[in-house]
């Protein structure tokens, strides 16, 4: 089970929701998460005046199909349990998201879920299954709401441009998120550090702020346009760009 509450920038603490109906709710769970999830069961917590407020949210692996039911209960009420023990003082409720290419067939799921969140005195307002949480996917409410529809651009959403604003990055899986928060190559941190010692001084002195944009500038091109080498000259660059109050400010 995951929460993004140790990685996500906390001016999204609680951020007042403006969602409109369950395709914006599951456009933004990848914002509140940090990536796409897959097959994952989602539970965001709201409270505060008129439940409008967001506040933790916890992930975890959906359940096979036919799992033993003990087995769906236990992730149910530990979800429950952790939705729980953050929230702050007041009225509390759910959303749940259930993310499952497989279709809206989860029924089993769900119902452990409201279970464990009914015994726990929370309510779920909202119940709805995605098949992603792309931009163009397939959603629906369970019962007994009826609601279907597509999932929106979720960059689109105002959710997205407040993260943006914070500086939150939306990763494509799980991933991804995984491999960019695992332990750099000690080998080439030793290597880079070696250079930086030798070389760092005497491209210092030689910087411009000119030049100094300009590596950033075509850093950020070739980032955007997915062509980015990041290798030893550019590594030397940008760290001495980056002293630059000038090209801080830009980046």
């Amino acid at each position: 089970m995951t929460s993004p509450g140790s990685s996500r920038p906390r001016s999204l603490d609680d951020t007042v929701t403006s969602l409109q109906g369950p395709g914006e709710l599951v456009a933004a769970v990848p914002v509140l998460l940090g990536f796409h999830p897959e097959r994952s069961l989602v539970l965001i917590a709201v409270h505060g005046p008129r439940l409008r407020s967001v506040g933790l949210t916890l992930r975890a692996d959906l359940p096979p199909p036919g799992a033993d039911p003990t087995a769906v209960s236990d992730v149910a009420a530990v979800a429950a349990g952790h939705l729980v023990e953050a929230a702050p003082p007041g009225p509390l409720g759910a959303a749940v998201v259930v993310v499952d290419p497989g279709g809206p067939a989860r029924a089993d799921v769900v119902d452990a879920v409201l279970a464990a969140l009914a015994a726990a005195g929370v309510d779920a307002g909202t119940c709805v299954w995605a098949e992603s949480t792309a931009a163009g996917a397939r959603w629906g409410c369970f019962p007994p709401c009826g609601c279907a529809g597509t999932v929106p651009d979720p960059s689109s959403t105002p959710l997205a441009a407040r993260a943006v604003a914070a500086g939150t990055v939306v990763r494509s899986s799980r991933e991804e998120l995984r491999r960019s928060v695992g332990p750099a190559d000690v080998d080439r941190l030793r290597r880079r550090g070696l250079l930086l010692d030798r070389e760092h001084d005497e491209r210092a002195r030689g910087r411009d702020r000119p030049a100094c944009l300009r590596t950033l500038d075509s850093a950020l091109v070739a980032a955007a346009g997915g062509r980015l080498q990041v290798d030893d000259e550019l590594v030397l660059d940008m760290a001495v760009a980056l002293q630059v109050p000038a090209v801080r400010d830009r980046a």
